[in-house]
C-alpha cells in the first residue's frame, strides 16, 4: 500500500470531521441559526 496516499487520505477525512466539528459549534454559538 502507498503509505503517502494512505496519509492524503486520512488527513482529508480528518480535515472533514474537523469542518464538521467547527460548523456545529460555530451554530450552537449563534442563536440565530437554525441547524
Amino acid at each position: 500500500m502507498n503509505r503517502k496516499y494512505y496519509d492524503k487520505n486520512l488527513n482529508q477525512r480528518q480535515r472533514k470531521i474537523i469542518e464538521l466539528l467547527v460548523t456545529i459549534s460555530t451554530c450552537r454559538e449563534l442563536e440565530f441559526l437554525v441547524c
